[in-house]
């Protein structure tokens, strides 16, 4: 028997099952948390609202999105993922993520949006590398700061949005576990750091821009680190993404460092594939 199974949530228990687990991924004073009854709204009208349950009925991750116009195009905005602590590192995750790109695509809506925090290097991995998003935008302090969660304490809340393309090519290649390799010029392009944050004066076509590996432990451990990692890379965003296109995430196991792969957007399509001329 498998070990979990996704599906819409349906029951009102289910509903307020997936608010409690939102407080034990969170913490119990998240203050962000959505309530049964909306998500259960939300469902009706359009939304999305997917759990992992166990054989035993028992939730253990969900997917919660909203859809709606969004200049001029109907999209869906996944608002919000969890997965149980104990359940962790299994794939739960990014299998709901591809269960909602299903659902999207049956439903003919082209586009998912969501945000994550720029210094999570296993969130960047997961979004860029294994789902094929790209990076649409920088916003600094999106959300309000004081969530009541111990993830979200800081740093404040800036966040990169990034936008899906579920019926990318790309996209489905990934979904089939053929993963496109990236060019050597982009895979050892020079790096950016917190203590060299600018380009030379001719940029090149391509570059990356280093985060820790664990911002988490850094700002336990060193918090005005971890400000100065937040500060450089809001500083590179800023610069550089309306020249360039942020295609791909490097992150190696047991490496202090991790990096976002920037590319020319005049040189390269968004496979990281030399354009033609």
């Amino acid at each position: 028997m498998a070990a979990y199974s996704i599906r819409p949530l349906e029951q009102l228990e289910e509903y307020e099952a997936c608010v409690k687990l939102q407080e034990h991924v969170w913490g119990k004073g998240f203050s962000e948390r959505v309530p049964a009854s909306i998500l259960l709204v939300a469902q009706k009208l359009g939304g999305l609202v997917a759990g992992a349950f166990t054989p035993s009925n028992t939730l253990i991750g969900f997917v919660f999105g909203l859809t709606g116009p969004m200049e001029g195009q109907l999209v869906h905005w996944s608002d919000m993922l969890g997965v149980h602590t104990s359940w962790r590192g299994k794939g739960i995750g990014r299998s709901l993520k591809w269960y909602q790109r299903s659902v999207m695509l049956e439903r003919g809506i082209p586009y998912i949006f969501w945000t994550y925090e720029p210094l999570e290097a296993r969130n960047a991995y997961i979004n860029l590398h294994v789902l094929g998003a790209e990076v649409y935008a920088y916003v600094p302090s999106m959300y309000p700061e004081h969530t009541g969660s111990p993830l979200h304490q800081g740093l404040g809340m800036d966040r990169l949005i990034v936008r899906w393309d579920v019926q990318h090519p790309r996209v489905e290649a990934l979904y089939r576990g053929n993963i496109p390799p990236l060019s050597e010029e982009a895979v050892h392009a020079p790096a950016l750091l917190p203590d060299k944050p600018t380009l030379p004066a001719h940029p090149p076509p391509a570059f990356r821009v280093a985060i820790p590996s664990n911002i988490q432990e850094l700002k336990q451990h060193d918090l005005k680190r971890a400000q100065q990692w937040r500060r450089f890379i809001r500083a590179v965003f800023q610069r550089y993404l309306p020249r360039y296109r942020v295609i791909d995430f490097q992150r190696y196991p047991d490496e202090p460092l991790a990096y976002y792969i920037f590319v020319h957007r005049k040189r390269y399509d968004n496979t990281g594939t030399p354009a033609s001329s």
